[in-house]
This record gives C-alpha cells, structure tokens and sequence, in this order.
C-alpha cells in the first residue's frame, strides 16, 4: 500500500512538472511578444518586407484550409495599404508527398489578390518557422520584419527571431472560424512552445543548400549549383522559384562564379543564349500558358535581354497557319514600340530605331532594338515561337556588332534531355 502511494505520488509530481512546463513555456513566449504582435491594421508601422510564413492550402481531408486563406488576405491587406513593399513566402515543396507546394499556392494566391509577382520573394526552404527566421535573417540580409500568422504562430516566432537577431513584429491573421480547429490548433500549441526552447536551447543552427542572389534591389531568389543540366563547358546554376511551373531557370558561367561570360539556358523549350558582357542574373521571370519569359538587365537598365518561347497550339488554336499568325504577331508588337523606323536585317530579324516604349513600366525606354523571333522545334518536337530581344540605350550603339552576333546566332542550339 505504501509502495502504491509512493508511485502514485511521484506520477503526480511528475504530471505536475509537466503540466507546469507546458503552461509555463507557453505563458513565457506570450509574455515576451506582449506588445509586438497587432490585431488593427493602423498600428502597424511600415517594413520593407513581411515574411509569410506557409501553411497547406488545404486540409488533410481535401477541404478549405482557413488558415492558408485568412494569412493570404492578412497579407494582401497589408501590401496594398503600404506597411510592407515585399513579401517573402516561407514553406516547402510537398507536392509529390501530400499534393501541395506551399510557396508556389501562395505566390499564385497573392497574385491572384493583385499583388505584383515581382514583389513576391519564394522561400522554399521554410519546412519549419525556425528555417524560415534564420533564413530571413542570414540569407535575405533583413534586419526587420513582419511576421504574418495566425497570433499564437507570430508570438512563437518572434521568440526565434529574438534569438538570432531579427527584429520581429507581428499582424494577427484571423483564426479559422470553425471551433474545433482553433481548438485543435490552441492545444497544439503548448507541446510546440516546449519544443521551441529545446530548439532554441540545444538545438543545431539550420543550414541552407540554396544561394539567395539580389537579382533585382532588394529582391531575392534561390540559386544553387547543379551539374546535371550544363550548357557544355559551363558551371550551371539553378533557380529554385519557378519549378513548380515545370521551368528550370538556368545560369551557366565559364567560371565556377557568377564573373564568367553567363549563359541563359531555358530547359522547357531547349536553347540558350549568351549574355552580353555586363549583365547580370535573370531578373525577371513570367510564367504564362506554356510560355516563359525572361528578361536580364545590367545594373542601370540601359540594356536589357528579353528571352521568350510559347508553344504555338498554346496561343494558336484557331490560327493553324503559323507563318500568317506570326507576321499578325510582329506587326502588332511593332506598332507598340511608339516611334521609331525599322531595318529589316533578314527574312526574321530586325533593327528597330528611335524612342522605344519597353514592354514592362520597371524598366525605361530604349533608343533601339535588335530583335530575332522565329518558328522552332522545341526539345520535344512542337511548334514554338521564340524570341530574343536587346533593348539598349544610345549610350551603348558601339557595342552594336556585339550585340547583334548574339542575336544572330539566336537560337545558339537546342540540349536534347
């Protein structure tokens, strides 16, 4: 009898200690976010970045994920009022797991709110809130953010930005308004605290296989090495953001740096292309109906690389004669180039002169262009069109022949698989 309270008494004491950790452990990473974390918009002060910390855009069971949807909306609200110019989307890819990738769901959400796609930073690295503190902080460079989560996430959060220097606010996301997952989630939570001390006590500092490369002011994506896909004689690097669209950007240089002659290599549709002298990593990337679309500049845009390719029966479903299609292409891209006069140089290449409209508002108008589109095979036999365009300021006219070999001998060749 006696053994028997004896047990009972140290289970007791044991539940106890538990108990006691878990509620001061979650009691303690409240009290220190206590002030730091916002519920109303207008006391929110303005950041250059908010960090968007990813969850499944839908449930285990297939339905709406409330959370994914309210963090988005928290988000685009505090975008479009001018408290964060950038966002970063923070999760992984468990796409051929559980059927989702997390910071492509949330990109294409974004987007579909009318954020700008060139504000949007993809970080898939993010497969835990710690990864992705430690990553904003040592990889992105940030010295603030704000955190975008659901409260009882942004508090835990900041704790692990406290640790390792970040200096963290957060803006509450609504809960889900179906009780048994904010229960659920609540009670989660207590073990989750715990968990975040071991970490922040005795776990390993969190290590990144990707490069983040500011391919634009302030705006990063991730590059890595990878010898698998080279152009001949090249080092290739790899970005990671846009391969959930089934487009590999690659980069190769003629040395193991970025300070090589650089090469663009588009694996969808199989050619590359070598860079002018002077310019930098891709920096702009759009995705569209089995087309892609790459434009590399130099540091003050007065030159500017614009590789594209689409697949003809993508766009031409109803105009199956493609020579006549593409004339109706070239002469409608023309008449948007504002003034300017036109030197045919071959039967699908051409000089254009005069002020210059470029096709997108980040970048200013070119005094000229040397332009090559033609009809392609692509790596697995399609139709495609395919373009290269050099806009390039007057500044620059004596780099003309330079420039114009390039064009000339666009598309360089295709890699077969």
């Amino acid at each position: 009898m006696c053994k028997r309270k004896t047990v009972l008494k140290i289970v007791g004491i044991g539940f106890s200690a538990v108990l006691l950790l878990l509620i001061g452990c979650y009691v303690s990473v409240s009290f220190n976010a206590s002030g730091r974390t916002f519920d109303r918009l207008e006391d929110v002060p303005e950041h250059e970045y908010g960090l968007l910390l990813g969850t499944s855009p839908f449930t285990a069971q297939g339905a709406r994920n409330f959370y994914f949807e309210n963090r988005i909306k928290t988000a685009v609200e505090l975008f479009k009022t001018g408290k964060i110019k950038r966002i970063i989307v923070s999760g992984g890819d468990y796409s051929r797991t559980l059927g989702y990738d997390e910071p492509r769901a949330m990109s294409d959400s974004l987007v579909a709110h009318g954020v700008p796609f060139n504000v949007i930073v993809r970080d898939y690295e993010g497969t835990r809130t710690l990864r992705s503190i430690v990553k904003a902080k040592e990889t992105y460079n940030l010295d603030s953010v704000i955190i975008i989560s659901q409260k009882y996430h942004n508090e835990r959060a900041i704790a692990q930005a406290d640790k390792y220097g970040l200096k963290a606010i957060g803006y509450n996301a609504p809960h889900s308004h179906i009780k048994r997952n904010r229960i659920k989630n609540v009670l989660r939570e207590f073990p989750a605290r715990v968990k975040l001390y071991l970490d922040l006590w005795f776990g390993e500092k969190p290590s990144f296989m990707y490069e983040a490369k500011e391919i634009a002011h302030r705006h990063f994506e991730d590059w890595y090495y990878d010898p698998s896909c080279p152009v001949p004689g090249y080092w290739t690097f790899r970005s990671n953001a846009d391969r959930g669209y089934g487009v590999l950007k690659v980069v190769s240089s003629n040395t193991p740096d970025w300070n090589g002659n650089m090469t663009y290599y588009n694996s969808r549709h199989g050619y590359y292309v070598q860079l002018p002298k002077g310019i930098g990593i891709n920096q702009r990337g759009e995705n569209m109906m089995g087309g892609h679309d790459n434009e590399f500049y130099n540091s003050d845009t007065t030159l500017v690389v614009s590789a594209y390719a689409m697949y003809y029966d993508a766009v031409l479903v109803d105009m199956p004669n493609y020579a006549d299609s593409l004339a109706v292409y070239e002469k409608d891209f023309l008449n948007k180039m504002g003034k300017h006069t036109i030197n045919k140089l071959s039967r699908d290449e051409w000089l254009s002169e005069g002020r210059i409209n470029h096709n997108t508002p980040d970048n200013p108008p070119a005094d000229r262009f040397i332009r090559k589109w033609i009809l392609n095979k692509d790596i697995e036999g399609r139709e495609c069109e395919m373009s290269l365009t050099i806009y390039f300021n007057d500044t620059l006219s004596y780099r003309f022949s330079e420039l114009k070999k390039i064009v000339d001998i666009f598309p360089n060749k295709t890699i077969s698989k």
